[in-house]
C-alpha cells in the first residue's frame, strides 16, 4: 500500500500481519518494555559495582609495567 494512499498501513502492522503475529501486538509489546527494564536495571547494577571498585581498591591495583619506561612516581 502506499503511505499516500487513503488507507495507509503502517509498517509493524504490515509485518507483524505477514507474519501472523498481528493479535500478538501487544504481548510484543510488553515483552520488549520488560526486556528494556531488565537490560537497564541490569547495566545500572553493573555500573555501580565498577564504580564500588574504584572508589575502594587500591589505584596501583592492576597497573601494567613496561621495561625500561619510568611512572611519574619513579616506579
Amino acid at each position: 500500500m502506499s503511505p499516500f494512499g487513503p488507507d495507509p498501513m503502517h509498517d509493524w502492522h504490515y509485518l507483524l500481519g505477514r507474519m501472523g503475529l498481528l493479535e500478538y501486538d501487544k504481548t510484543l509489546a510488553g515483552l520488549t518494555v520488560a526486556l528494556a527494564f531488565v537490560c537497564m536495571l541490569t547495566f545500572m547494577v553493573v555500573g555501580l559495582y565498577q564504580m564500588w571498585l574504584m572508589i575502594t581498591l587500591p589505584a596501583d591495583r592492576g597497573r601494567i609495567g613496561v621495561r625500561g619506561l619510568v611512572d611519574e612516581d619513579g616506579s
